[in-house]
């Protein structure tokens, strides 16, 4: 199986080129000035080479989010959770001699780490994040530390107050973080299977793998990547669990589809499926969603009320635009769409409902939009 490394453009992305200039660009992190060079046509002759520029910078620094899975953080500082999904979160930060305070906006959960480059000197400074002081923030290892609002996990409201303190990585729990976050796209952002379903009559199962088929083709047209193709009764659990999956078929068709649907609000039957106080009954319905796979791993499951809406939901993942073509379901694409009978003639305006799931994978009123 091959896939590509993402690039974000340009020759210094290259991996060997970024550990040449960190392995030569680290810095301790030392508060001694002597020899810092910091001003030009300064005397530096008592410098040398293990202490030169490893002054502590000071000063201000704003970090912004929309989705904690799209920004790794800056200046030692990476956003995991917000409290309302996909809107906008600050940490405001204001480094000063021996301490760091921070203040935050819609951040329920955030890393502390050293960065390689540029060093904040977290273990030499006291922190106070919203008035609150962290006693046991120096304690920063290679992986960071975790600092969330206590009682997190229970938290229902984005409103709820907490007081900051140390906890640990609460994906881990069952909580959308970095790795498992949205939108739809991100299935294919680690290795990945696509999954046909074999439990419907011999020509649903045939219309199914064809339709794997065609976007396993689009992923390689699109963005060089090979997507093995396999049947759900052919999928062994150990290497589901080394991968992300995308389902194709309902659980009437494929026997992964129904635990996956387990884990996030909607519901299915015979009749059709239901979406807190929404039915969508009719036969053209189709449903794409992400949800919850092996920890950190995410699912893409792909169904209907019959093939039509099965099929429409699969076009969700056409390019739009040949030949400027995107990967697959990275247009316009969030957590979750379900269809409905006028999408091949509307498009978007055939949605009859569309949004992102919440922190634990629950309806949000604030974060959907639905037509019912």
């Amino acid at each position: 199986m091959y896939f590509r490394n993402t690039n974000d453009g340009g020759a210094v992305n290259d991996p060997q080129l970024r550990q040449f200039e960190i392995e030569h660009s680290r810095q301790e992190t030392g508060t001694a000035e002597e020899g810092s060079c910091s001003q030009d046509g300064a005397d530096c002759s008592t410098s040398n080479d293990s202490n030169r520029y490893k002054k502590l910078l000071d000063g201000s620094y704003t970090l912004t989010v929309l989705n904690p899975a799209s920004v790794e953080g800056g200046r030692g500082i990476q956003v995991l959770q917000q409290a309302v999904p996909m809107r906008t979160s600050t940490i405001k930060v204001e480094f000063q001699p021996g301490r760091a305070i921070l203040v935050t906006q819609n951040v329920l959960r955030f890393r502390l780490y050293e960065p390689d480059l540029r060093p904040v000197g977290w273990a030499e400074r006291t922190l106070q994040v919203d008035g609150v002081t962290i006693p046991d923030s120096r304690n920063v290892t290679d992986d960071g530390v975790t600092i969330c609002k206590k009682d997190v996990y229970l938290l229902v409201l984005p409103t709820s107050s907490g007081t900051w303190s140390l906890c640990s990585n609460g994906e881990s729990f069952g909580q959308r973080g970095p790795h498992n976050m949205g939108p739809a796209r991100r299935v294919a952002e680690h290795r990945f299977i696509i999954v046909t379903g074999t439990r419907g009559p011999a020509l649903v199962t045939a219309q199914l793998e064809r339709l794997g088929v065609y976007l396993a083709n689009l992923f390689h047209l699109t963005s060089d990547t090979t997507a093995p193709v396999v049947k759900d009764t052919e999928l062994r659990t150990e290497d589901a669990e080394l991968h992300n999956l995308i389902v194709i078929g309902g659980p009437q068709e494929n026997s992964w589809a129904e635990g996956f649907i387990d884990t996030v609000p909607l519901r299915w039957d015979e009749k059709g499926m239901t979406l807190g106080d929404c039915r969508f009954a009719h036969p053209r319905t189709g449903a794409l969603f992400l949800a919850r796979h092996a920890g950190k791993g995410l699912s893409l499951v792909l169904m209907g009320n019959s093939m039509s809406g099965v099929e429409d939901v699969v076009q969700l993942g056409r390019p739009t635009i040949p030949p400027m073509t995107r990967s697959p379901f990275s247009n316009l694409v969030p957590d979750f769409i379900l269809t409905g009978p006028d999408f091949q003639r509307s498009g978007p305006g055939g949605y009859l409902c569309a949004g992102f799931w919440g922190n634990q994978w629950d309806l949000r009123r604030e974060l959907i939009s639905c037509a019912c």
